[in-house]
């Protein structure tokens, strides 16, 4: 399933994709848990993801701080700021990271000093369960949102388009849901 959607969001036609795009950015230009972020961190596109470039240089232009995901240790992520300046590199699965040799550049924030975390995914259903890349990052790194009666924060929103959604997910006891999910068409909130 996972080889299929991956797949099937490559072969998108580009201006089809381009139009995608744009919606799904309109769509959260006008969340409030959009507008309302100060620490917003994201991914950079990989794997015909949905691009985020246009709405981190929205991001910068509102004031916000955004940050990327580092692979760190115990395979979680670490939240490094990205800037204009930054310098990125591969990682290990060749998605870039900030590798500014500026150690202030370098300062991760972890996962509860962001108020929003907008997640990359392969897959999702109507109750924003998410599929990633089956390596766990993202599960490990929020698995504190499972103990928390409330989510207030951050709060976790993937990007996809609605070619990757499936009827439904099965769980696992790990498995940390998504508060939304947005696409070119909807915007699905976790009931």
């Amino acid at each position: 399933m996972r080889t299929r959607l991956r797949l099937a969001r490559k072969q998108l036609h580009p201006t089809q994709r381009k139009v995608f795009e744009r919606a799904i950015l309109k769509q959260l230009l006008r969340l409030q848990n959009f507008r309302n972020c100060q620490n917003l961190a994201i991914y950079l596109p990989f794997d015909g993801e949905v691009d985020t470039r246009k709405i981190i240089a929205a991001a910068w232009r509102m004031r916000k701080a955004v940050f990327l995901p580092v692979l760190g240790k115990n395979d979680r992520l670490r939240f490094v700021r990205y800037t204009r300046k930054s310098i990125l590199k591969p990682n290990r699965y060749g998605i870039p990271e900030p590798a500014s040799t500026n150690p202030d550049d370098r300062q991760p924030v972890s996962g509860r000093q962001l108020d929003l975390v907008i997640t990359p995914l392969v897959g999702f259903d109507r109750q924003c369960q998410r599929m990633g890349m089956g390596g766990g990052y993202y599960d490990r790194t929020f698995a504190f949102l499972q103990r928390q009666r409330h989510w207030h924060r951050p709060k976790l929103i993937g990007l996809a388009f609605e070619l990757q959604k499936l009827n439904r997910l099965p769980l696992n006891t790990w498995d940390v849901p998504l508060h939304q999910v947005i696409t070119e068409t909807t915007v699905y909130s976790r009931l």
